[in-house]
């Protein structure tokens, strides 16, 4: 205000004038189904105020977000997408003159992350003895179902539904893979299929050997389908799963038992205690021609159930020896009684009639022949074995039963007669003359 005047100040500046946003440029700008994607984005600023930040927001449309990232102050930078989905990457840019760009959207980018499903259904449902269908479906709705891996390990590209047939119980694992290798385990446990035979628990009362009955008991159980009926031993069918069973001789028992699919079951049981049949018993002798002797009865007896007890002999005594001899002094009638250890009985009876211990009789008489000679009328005779030959006091045999022997000298004359049995009989007569 008093006029006076400074020196002259210059100082240049460079006026940029800036009205634009950053641009950028983006790879890739979409893709197909992938199961995440990363996008590189490079930014810059033509006016030159240069850039400053960048948000982003992922969405699943081309709409304008509602909510964005934090500002990112990298120039050079990569952006991955890995939700899944149909996914839109949405991105705006600061420079710093703070021109802010216009959202610009890329995309689709086509994200799969999720394994194919489906489902796995059987029938029928009701138990069965032999196989069991499985109808499978699997799809994948994003990149497309590439595969199916079934339980035994063949691989299925070229469909979605098929057949799988199982002949066990057991868990059936499916394993479904997609075009972008996501893949999952599906499962079916199958446990309707009954191949395991009924059981069946065979007992019997008494153990004991008995001359009566045996009771065989029986129980059936299957803890699958169930039980069904059993075959009894005598060709009968009984729908009980317990019962009894009369035994009424030793042998084989046979019960066969049947689940609700046919499934079998075969079971035996050996009765060996039932004996109704009486001991053996064997009588022999030692001599079936005459003898003059004792004769000995052999006996043998067994019993090859309850077994050999005891025999009664002819005396009425009792000995517990299966086999023996007993002494025959005399014939007759000698009679034997064998005893099993249920108290069955065998009698039996062996005549002797061929034991012979007297000696046959002679007569003697003297008398005249026919031309008046001295002669001794002699005849011999044997009740039982029957006469053999008689010895002459000249030592000669005869084999005839009677007979005349001329006498020509006084003296004494001697006979001996034989029987079949070997009994000897002598008879001496005295002569004069």
């Amino acid at each position: 205000s008093s006029g006076k005047v400074s020196e002259k100040f210059t100082r240049h500046f460079t006026i940029i004038p800036d009205d634009e946003a950053p641009e950028f440029v983006a790879d890739p700008v979409n893709c197909d189904w992938k199961t995440s994607q990363t996008v590189n984005i490079e930014f810059s600023d033509r006016l030159g105020s240069g850039f400053k930040s960048y948000k982003y927001a992922i969405t699943d449309s081309q709409e304008i977000p509602t909510s964005w990232s934090s500002p990112i102050s990298k120039q050079n930078d990569s952006i991955t997408i890995n939700q899944e989905g149909i996914k839109y990457l949405h991105i705006i840019a600061t420079d710093n003159a703070g021109n802010t760009s216009k959202d610009r959207v890329l995309g689709p980018y086509n994200i799969d992350r999720s394994a194919p499903t489906g489902s796995i259904d059987y029938n029928p449902k009701s138990w069965v003895i032999d196989t069991i269908e499985l109808d499978w479906k699997f799809s994948d709705s994003k990149s497309g179902l590439a595969k199916v891996v079934l339980p035994d390990g063949q691989e299925i590209t070229n469909s979605s539904t098929g057949k799988y047939t199982v002949t066990e119980n057991g868990t059936y694992n499916f394993t479904v893979t997609d075009n972008l290798g996501n893949s999952q385990i599906i499962s079916k446990e199958i446990t309707n299929i009954d191949k395991v035979d009924p059981i069946i628990a065979l007992s019997q009362k008494p153990t004991e050997w008995t001359d009566s009955n045996t009771i065989i008991t029986w129980e059936c159980t299957d803890t699958q389908s169930g039980f069904r009926e059993v075959l009894l031993p005598d060709g009968t069918l009984s729908k009980n799963s317990k019962g009894e069973y009369i035994a009424s001789r030793v042998g084989t028992y046979t019960f066969i038992g049947y689940d609700n699919v046919g499934n079998e079951k075969t079971v035996s049981i050996q009765v060996q205690n039932v004996d109704k049949t009486s001991p053996s018993l064997e009588l022999n002798t030692n001599f079936t021609d005459w003898v003059n002797e004792d004769i000995m009865i052999d006996w043998n007896s067994s019993d090859l159930q309850s077994g050999f007890r005891d025999i009664l002999l002819p005396d009425g005594s009792l000995t517990k020896s299966n086999k023996g001899t007993y002494v025959a002094k005399q014939n007759g009638v000698y009679t034997f009684v064998s005893y099993d250890n249920v108290g069955n009985t065998t009698m039996k009876n062996i005549e002797i009639k061929n034991i012979d211990k007297i000696a046959p009789e002679i007569t003697l008489e003297l008398g005249k022949g026919t031309n008046g000679e001295t002669i001794i009328r002699w005849s011999m005779s044997d009740a039982e074995s029957g006469e053999k030959e008689m010895l002459m006091p000249n030592g000669k045999l005869s084999n005839n039963v009677s007979g005349e022997y001329e006498v020509t000298a006084e003296g004494s004359y001697t006979f001996v007669a034989y029987d079949i049995a070997g009994n000897m009989g002598i008879k001496t007569i005295h002569v004069k003359l």
